[in-house]
């Protein structure tokens, strides 16, 4: 039941106005991408971690080679397009973990509980772990992309499981799980994103 897992890290980051890659954006005084290596490294469920960067973020390939974690450099031609080449350069077969680099709250724990549900509950060749809008609105999050499951507004979290065997095609069926969680609702994007993020790990103690 174990899965490697992928951080992407190639974006551009446009929406936050620094001179910092996004990735190596400061939380509490550390890279954002260093939590979400975190949380994956303490994971049970998670035999390997590999960190896409691509040309936009030759930093964070920099950077993250430093910590210790293994990266890759990818084109930079899009997120879909830089999995690909990841799966293929990393020759994995099976399933894979594919997270978003900008989740500085999530935590192993939850990791694991979405690799056990996949492998438990899951039927088809990808999940999706979605997060109910009630819970960003509660954050005053205003998530870029909404859909509706069960009656339920949703949205995407950036945190994905799919069978490799599957990625090049036009549709892939996918299963939906959804999570009232805050470590997923709080995708760092803006700078009021980054705020949100360090005044939830004050108040509530939430880390990898």
């Amino acid at each position: 039941m174990l899965l490697p897992a992928l951080i992407m890290a190639g974006g551009k980051g446009t929406r936050l106005n620094s001179s910092l890659e996004k990735p190596l954006l400061r939380v509490k005084g550390r890279p954002m991408i260093s939590y979400v290596i975190e949380a994956l490294r303490h994971a049970e469920c998670v035999e390997k971690v590999v960190v896409v960067a691509s040309k936009h973020t030759p930093n964070t390939y920099k950077v993250v080679r430093r910590l210790g974690t293994e990266a890759l450099l990818a084109p930079g031609r899009g997120y879909v397009e830089d999995l690909h080449y990841a799966v293929k350069a990393l020759r994995l077969k099976g399933a894979v973990l594919v997270t978003a680099c900008d989740l500085p709250l999530v935590r192993s724990a939850l990791i694991d509980q979405i690799i056990r549900y996949y492998y438990t509950y899951c039927r088809k060749p990808a999940l999706t772990v979605a997060v109910p809008y009630e819970v960003h609105k509660a954050l005053g999050l205003r998530p870029s992309y909404l859909f509706e499951i069960g009656g339920l507004k949703a949205a995407p979290s950036g945190v994905n499981i799919l069978d490799t065997s599957m990625i090049g095609r036009e549709y892939i069926d996918e299963d939906v799980m959804v999570l009232s969680s805050l470590e997923l609702a709080v995708n760092v994007n803006t700078l009021e994103d980054l705020q949100l993020a360090e005044k939830l790990i004050d108040d509530g103690g939430l880390r990898p």
